[in-house]
């Protein structure tokens, strides 16, 4: 039985900005209480960033990112159906 290998790390992160003049609630993280624009990355062993999508408005959770940067898909055109590789990630990812 082949074993399940961990390649890559996943989370999401907030960049903070000024507070914009409009539309400041788009931008507003209420959780951290600051304006800021979320980014996703992807990590591996070695400490390189293999993928990054964002910006992204800072008011959005990182499952909605997640959903938005259409990794599953990026990775199934990558990895064989057969392939045992997985993301780790905090609670926040779904899968």
């Amino acid at each position: 039985l082949p074993s399940l290998t961990i390649f890559g790390f996943i989370d999401g992160t907030l960049r903070a900005v000024c507070m914009p003049v409009r539309y400041q609630g788009a931008i507003y993280n209420g959780k951290d209480r600051i304006h800021g624009l979320k980014y996703q990355g992807v990590a591996v062993a070695d400490g390189i960033i293999v993928h990054l999508h964002g910006p992204h408005p800072g008011c959005l959770h990182d499952a909605n990112v997640f959903v938005r940067s259409a990794i599953l898909a990026f990775l199934d055109g990558l990895l064989p159906l057969e392939s045992l590789l997985m993301l780790f990630g905090d609670p926040a990812y779904p899968l």
